[in-house]
């Protein structure tokens, strides 16, 4: 079996490999990958702006279809409390006028 390789021989290696990329990777690539990434999260900021932007529009829909919601609702309770109230004075007055109170 191989002897594993001391951490000081690690070290050397990873020094020569560092210094082999560097000359692979010169500072023109570097600059263009950096604009290559800087545009990139450009266009994904905007497309999170764009879709917060659809989403806050949705939301305001939604709440606005729910309020019409309650003031159906609200309408049609206050429309059947208007029907009962008249319904119940109009047979007391039935009574009231049966009972010979003219």
């Amino acid at each position: 079996m191989a002897e594993e390789p001391s951490n000081g021989e690690l070290g050397r290696r990873l020094d020569l490999i560092t210094a082999l990329l560097q000359d692979l990777v010169g500072t023109r690539e570097y600059l263009e990958f950096q604009r290559h990434v800087n545009h990139r999260l450009t266009g994904l900021d905007a497309d999170i702006t764009d879709e917060r932007k659809a989403r806050e529009a949705n939301l305001k829909e939604v709440r606005a279809e729910q309020a019409a919601g309650r003031q159906t609702a609200r309408t049609a309770l206050y429309t059947a409390l208007g029907t009962l109230l008249a319904g119940v004075v109009l047979a007391a007055l039935t009574t009231y006028v049966k009972l010979g109170g003219h």
